[in-house]
């Protein structure tokens, strides 16, 4: 079920997304059945940097799904270095999110700049399947001025 709030004007205010399927009799594990047989969701993700505040990096990241079934729990992760260490902290404005077929979501990412050639987005989820096993480089904004 997806919900979704918008104010006055029609801007959306909060959206979410929950599971709901009635399993019979008292065996709650049979709920989720259906998501152990979910099909693998193809979904893209771009990430662009467009500002920094006093050492803060801001990225947007755009994610879709391609598919034509759920992207289901889908997750967001910063990494640095060689040994895909996690940067921390990170700051999003959403997280395990669901991606209906055909959806377009861009969510916001905060955190203090590491070094930048070695960080990137991890993007995984419960059947999201990603180009480079989800490693997303994040295009900065002063990429284009060295072209």
């Amino acid at each position: 079920m997806k919900l979704q709030l918008h104010d006055n004007e029609g801007a959306l205010i909060s959206d979410n997304t929950d599971w709901l399927y009635n399993a019979p009799g008292p065996q709650p594990d049979l709920a989720y059945a259906p998501l152990r047989a979910l099909a693998p969701a193809r979904v893209s993700a771009h990430a662009e940097a467009r500002r920094r505040d006093e050492g803060e990096t801001i990225v947007d990241l755009t994610l879709r799904n391609r598919g034509d079934v759920i992207a289901f729990q889908v997750r967001i992760q910063l990494l640095t270095g060689h040994a895909d260490e996690r940067l921390t902290p990170l700051f999003l404005t959403d997280n395990y999110l669901t991606l209906l077929p055909g959806e377009t979501r861009t969510v916001q990412a905060r955190f203090r700049e590491p070094d930048r050639k070695r960080t990137r987005l991890r993007i995984t989820g419960w059947n999201t399947v990603l180009k480079d096993s989800g490693h997303i480089p994040i295009r900065w904004d002063d990429d284009h001025d060295r072209r």
